[in-house]
């Protein structure tokens, strides 16, 4: 639980009585790689902290996945649209690699921001940056031609290429396995 303290504090100082309200408020899950961690259909009352390990959010149209978001350690990740209306997931989610997660349920988490204004505070933070990853990619994939998706990625998340199959990485560009491979190949080669 030490990477979820080290988090909170980085986001802003909390004192230890705080930290104590809010651990007790985290049970920890582990995941292996490949399990599913939200199927669509799923009410997903929870919010999950990536102590390590990376999820990948998904939908399935057609047989086919289309890859939305990964989310990696020290970052928070659900089904975000199951979680604040309530409704059954349309996405899935899975562990690419093994993960170790702290989960808060959406009640806990709202008395939080309900009773502490640090416990606001910190949601706010949590919200404002995943808002701002989600906004990014929507701008590069309407703005951007597949080749500029392709060295967008490179060049911002460099450290994803490493650790997620390249087909996933094709999916959430939007362009095919074939298409990544191909500039790959011309990127390695120049």
């Amino acid at each position: 639980m030490e990477s979820l303290k080290q988090f909170f504090d980085k986001q802003t100082p909390v004192p230890p009585e705080a930290w104590e309200l809010i651990r007790s408020k985290f049970t920890e899950l582990d995941f292996k790689a490949d399990e599913y961690i939200i199927r669509e259909g799923q009410r997903t009352p929870y919010q999950l902290f990536i102590a390590q390990g990376i999820t990948r959010t998904f939908y399935i149209k057609d047989g086919k996945e289309i890859t939305v978001d990964f989310s990696f350690e020290n970052s928070f990740t659900t089904s975000y649209s199951s979680f604040y209306t309530g409704n059954a997931s349309r996405s899935y989610m899975a562990a690419l690699e093994q993960v170790n997660c702290y989960k808060i349920s959406k009640e806990s988490l709202y008395e939080l921001f309900d009773n502490h204004k640090l416990g606001e505070r910190l949601g706010r933070i949590i919200v404002e940056k995943k808002f701002l990853l989600k906004e990014d990619r929507e701008a590069t994939l309407l703005l951007d031609s597949p080749k500029e998706r392709f060295i967008w990625l490179q060049e911002k998340h460099k450290d994803w290429i490493q650790r997620i199959p390249q087909h996933y990485l094709a999916s959430y560009l939007g362009i095919s396995p074939e298409t990544y491979s191909r500039y790959k190949s011309s990127a390695f080669n120049q």
